[in-house]
């Protein structure tokens, strides 16, 4: 029994020793980003919740598409990402800011500024009709804060796009066409 306790008591002990953890020795071989995120220049940040030294601009101008209305009705993963969507509402917003003088259009062709009226001649051809408005692509700034693990992003403009179908009313080969490009006066 004795001989039983003295060995039960050198495992533990044993055992205990092989878990303690020196934490000079932790802290020495931990990973460490290879590179820091550095502090924003002042004059990159807007009133933004992330505006402290730990926050960095990591992309000035960022470009992407998001698919805002579903090509394929079968498409249910499509549906269920567009289900809170209120596309009308996106449209009509950015039009109304053209039409108000808020904002400038602009021709992605050559990025000219388009007039108002320009605008309204543009809407009046059938390929141009609002409903047909089928992808926006986004410019954005983007920013991170790595103290507090916080992502962020500021929408510069937007650009409309509209769906091009086939006779039968399917999605051409080259779904997508440019619409109007509006730069938010930030």
């Amino acid at each position: 029994m004795k001989q039983n306790f003295i060995f039960f008591t050198l495992v533990v002990l044993f055992l205990s020793a092989c878990c303690e953890t020196n934490t000079e020795d932790t802290q020495e071989n931990s990973i460490q980003p290879e590179t820091e995120i550095a502090a924003p220049e002042t004059s990159a940040f807007y009133a933004t919740p992330l505006t402290g030294d730990s926050a960095a601009v990591i992309a000035s101008q960022i470009t992407y598409d998001v698919v805002v209305k579903n090509p394929n009705p079968n498409d249910e993963w499509t549906e269920q990402c567009l289900q809170n969507l209120n596309k009308d509402a996106l449209v009509k917003i950015v039009f109304d800011a053209v039409y108000s003088g808020k904002v400038t259009a602009i021709n992605y062709k050559d990025d000219t500024e388009m007039t108002i009226q320009q605008v309204k001649e543009m809407e009046k051809n059938a390929e141009y009709k609002r409903d047909k408005i089928a992808k926006v692509q986004f410019i954005e700034e983007w920013y991170f804060d790595a103290e507090k693990f916080q992502f962020g992003k500021k929408v510069l403009g937007v650009m409309l796009a509209y769906e091009r179908l086939n006779e039968d009313g399917s999605l051409s080969d080259n779904p997508y066409y440019a619409g109007i490009k509006v730069m938010f006066n930030n």
